[in-house]
């Protein structure tokens, strides 16, 4: 499992590298609701404590680190292909490769 702030730091990493930033996400609300889109990844730190996840400079959902109930990576290869779900508690964020299906 991974601490909020490794989860923010993997964000990172995957939106600062051309090759791993097109990617596909999805944001599952409480209640059934979910947001699904694919495009490039940005994070945006937004103070004092929180993250603001885009895809094709859409938001798709502000979190504060408090809220990161812990957060799974996995990876294929160790780089390109990956996968990482967050659980804000009333919300679980994934965030794939574009090559994975969402």
């Amino acid at each position: 499992m991974r601490t909020p702030r490794e989860a923010v730091a993997d964000l990172s990493v995957i939106a600062a590298r051309a090759s791993r930033s097109h990617a596909h996400g999805r944001v599952a609300v409480d209640g059934g609701k979910q947001v699904l889109v694919s495009g490039i990844l940005s994070v945006y730190s937004v103070p004092p404590d929180s993250v603001l996840l885009a895809v094709d400079e859409r938001e798709i959902i502000t979190a504060r680190l408090e809220t990161i109930r812990g957060a799974w990576l996995h990876t294929v290869d160790g780089a390109d292909y990956y996968s990482l779900r967050i659980d804000l508690g009333s919300a679980i964020v994934t965030v794939r490769d574009a090559y994975n299906g969402l």
